[in-house]
C-alpha cells in the first residue's frame, strides 16, 4: 500500500472524503493524523522494558550523536 497526504480546501474536503469512502475498505484506509491512538497493556509494558535497556539507552545516544551538528 502506499500513502499519500493530501492538503485541500474546506469547501471539498468532505467531498473527497465522501468519495473515498466509496472504494473498497481493503484497497482505501483513510488515516487521520491527528487521532490519538491507544496502545495495550502488552505493548505499553514492552515499551517501558525497552526505555530501561542499557542497549536501548546507547542506541538512543549513539543516534542523537548521529544527527546533530
Amino acid at each position: 500500500m502506499q500513502t499519500l497526504l493530501l492538503k485541500a480546501d474546506d469547501g471539498v474536503f468532505e467531498q473527497i472524503k465522501a468519495f473515498l469512502s466509496l472504494l473498497p475498505k481493503e484497497k482505501v484506509q483513510l488515516i487521520d493524523p491527528f487521532e490519538v491512538g491507544y496502545m495495550s497493556q502488552e505493548e505499553e509494558q514492552e515499551i517501558k522494558a525497552l526505555l530501561q535497556d542499557e542497549e536501548t539507552k546507547a542506541l538512543v545516544i549513539e543516534s542523537k550523536r548521529s544527527y546533530t551538528l
